[in-house]
């Protein structure tokens, strides 16, 4: 394709009051083959996967303001000991909200690297209070972008599919996070001189690659790096790599550097390898302090080459996602291993996972703006690679088995995908114009944020996902309250529980099973109080507020979902001797209910659906909200659905 194609403007806009032309269509080949039909079937359809991880953003930091996400939307967000919620982040005596990284005003395109290192992610996470960010990583970790900043990635987020729970793997940086999208492993048992908890400048690994593993099966693969491949490359940390000759399949496909147009090349002559990785020079890495659209212009150069030879797009799964989120901030707490996991604990502490950050699915099966929260992390791309292939990767601990997916949710392989309208703008203009703010405009700065920033509107389709979790908890008058899980899904289900008011504060992580149940008592303080947070998949939420020692006065309460019935059904009973007055808030429709339950009667109430989400609380009338506040938000899950709204 030519630069004439790719350079093909739809419209112009003014950035920075420059005159650059920065939105510019889908390059035609990429607009011709996202509306063309897929074909209907399976996995077999896909010819080629092509794994694409750039360096060291989070999930907040670039799309927490778009529509339809789990972002600064979140309905939900975990309350703090300081107060308020995990948005405002304590730092001396005040808090700080997140403040934008405006590439109209500042040369927040280039922010300063900010600390990725395990110690400082252990600081910020504070045994998953998640209060902690400024005091670890600074000021510059809450800082994000938004449509106008970083519009080449929410274009492609319109265009494609866009996961909102991938997780890195391991909660540090970059070098053991990319030891597990090639390995699935860190050496947690320290078989092979690990673990593996920093960026090592000179390792000399061990134990099998997924490539080798490649290469016994017969499947074939290849790593296109440039001469300035950042090490980047995981296989070059490994012995067998280091002295593979000149000429050996592990050399020529694992550590031989070659141009981007070598991959252009094979993409136009249809000789492009089942797998592939692509690894990014360090300033098109999107690494603070290279720029976002730098890096969106490098994308960019590997989707036009793979549309424009539409025999190769149609058979092909790209997969854009990030190592690790650099220090940068993320709201929501990372699904932990309970202690003691196999494979999954460090020197006493938990692996992971780790952050959230961005993942983009492109392909002609995964069209339409469609949101995934299934969780993953970067042992889902050898899962989708072990479908794909049939080459097993024994690495992947059961319990990350059991709690992040195989990616095939982000893909519909049943249905011919329609036309989108959506554009992706021209990457090069944006990297020009990001190079001139950096090189002129002063450095981000939070701003006296008081507050959120405005999230764009809308819903968008959700895919299916495999959860059906419940949560509903009791008093026993005695000064205990015990929290019932239980999971009808077909994987595991990932809860982290807080004790905010009266109770143990150091959160509790529990994995419900498949078809499993679960169970965590509280002991409330000396004067019976309690305020308990379960947090889940897809904003999962369950709050208790009451006492532990008052059982006897306070309604018992449980919410039934039936996916299947699409209802959503709360059973209240009064213990008391006299009519209790309710007060049900629904936060789906705005309306406030305050039907009347007879001494000792139970009574049940469907709960307003909207796409199938539920948010309600219940309040006993002339009692304070911190005498008896339950609340119950989620999803019915198992069904193609919208996301909700902001």
């Amino acid at each position: 394709m030519g630069q004439g194609d790719r350079r093909w403007f739809l419209q112009q806009s003014a950035l920075r009051g420059m005159g650059l032309a920065a939105l510019a269509a889908l390059p035609p080949s990429l607009a011709c083959q996202a509306q063309k039909p897929a074909k209907r079937g399976d996995l077999s359809q896909v010819a080629h996967v092509v794994v694409f991880m750039q360096e060291n953003r989070s999930f907040d930091s670039y799309f927490g303001n778009l529509s339809g996400v789990r972002g600064y939307g979140d309905h939900h967000p975990l309350s703090i000991a300081a107060g308020g919620n995990v948005f405002a982040q304590p730092s001396k005596g005040s808090r700080i909200w997140p403040y934008r990284f405006n590439g109209a005003t500042t040369s927040g395109q280039c922010v300063a690297d900010v600390s990725h290192d395990w110690f400082t992610g252990l600081t910020a996470r504070d045994d998953g209070r998640w209060d902690n960010w400024v005091t670890a990583k600074g000021l510059n970790a809450l800082g994000y972008y938004n449509r106008q900043d970083i519009p080449f990635h929410y274009a492609l987020a319109d265009a494609f599919t866009l996961c909102d729970h991938s997780f890195c793997s391991v909660a540090t940086s970059t070098n053991p996070n990319r030891l597990y999208l090639w390995t699935a492993s860190c050496d947690a048992a320290g078989q092979y001189q690990g673990p593996v908890m920093t960026n090592d400048s000179k390792p000399r690994y061990t134990w099998t690659t997924y490539p080798e593993r490649l290469q016994a099966a017969g499947v074939s693969w290849r790593v296109y790096q440039e001469e300035d491949n950042f090490d980047d490359n995981a296989l070059a940390w490994f012995a067998n790599f280091q002295d593979a000759p000149v000429g050996s399949p592990l050399y020529e496909n694992g550590m031989k550097r070659r141009s981007r147009q070598a991959f252009a090349d094979d993409v136009a002559n249809d000789t492009l390898p089942a797998v592939s990785w692509l690894i990014a020079p360090a300033s098109l890495s999107e690494h603070a302090n290279s720029a976002p659209n730098a890096g969106a212009d490098l994308t960019h150069f590997y989707l036009d080459a793979l549309a424009s030879n539409p025999a190769v797009w149609e058979k092909t799964v790209f997969i854009y996602t990030m190592d690790e989120n650099g220090g940068f901030y993320d709201h929501v707490v990372s699904p932990t291993a309970p202690p003691d996991t196999p494979d999954e604990y460090a020197l006493n502490l938990p692996i992971g996972l780790g952050v959230r950050v961005p993942t983009i699915v492109v392909s002609p099966f995964s069209t339409g703006g469609v949101v995934c929260s299934e969780v993953f992390d970067h042992t889902s791309i050898l899962r989708l690679l072990e479908k794909f292939t049939g080459v097993q990767e024994p690495n992947i601990s059961a319990w990350r088995r059991s709690v992040c997916g195989d990616l095939l949710a982000t893909l519909d392989l049943d249905a011919s995908p329609g036309a989108f309208a959506a554009t992706l703008p021209d990457a090069a203009l944006l990297m020009a114009a990001a190079k001139t703010a950096c090189a002129t405009l002063p450095p981000a700065a939070p701003n006296g944020e008081t507050g959120l920033p405005a999230v764009e509107p809308g819903t968008r389709p959700l895919r299916p996902l495999p959860y059906l979790p419940e949560a509903n908890a009791t008093s026993d008058g005695a000064g205990n309250l015990t929290i019932a899980l239980a999971n009808g899904g077909t994987s595991g289900f990932p809860v982290d529980i807080h004790g905010l008011a009266g109770v143990d504060d150091l959160p509790r992580f529990v994995t419900v099973a498949p078809g499993g149940t679960a169970a965590v008592t509280y002991a409330a303080g000396a004067d019976g109080g309690f305020a308990v947070e379960v947090h889940g998949v897809n904003q999962f939420f369950r709050r208790f507020v009451g006492n532990a020692l008052t059982a006897g006065g306070d309604p018992h309460v449980a919410l039934a979902v039936d996916p299947a019935g699409e209802s959503a059904t709360l059973t209240v009973t009064n213990p008391t001797n006299a009519t209790l007055t309710l007060q049900l808030l629904d936060a789906i429709t705005g309306k406030t209910a305050t039907p009347t339950l007879a001494a000792g009667a139970t009574q049940s109430f469907a709960l307003t659906l909207q796409d199938r989400w539920y948010d309600a609380t219940l309040q006993v009338v002339g009692q304070p909200p911190e005498r008896f506040a339950w609340t119950y938000a989620g999803h019915l899950e198992g069904t193609q659905s919208r996301t909700r709204a902001a």
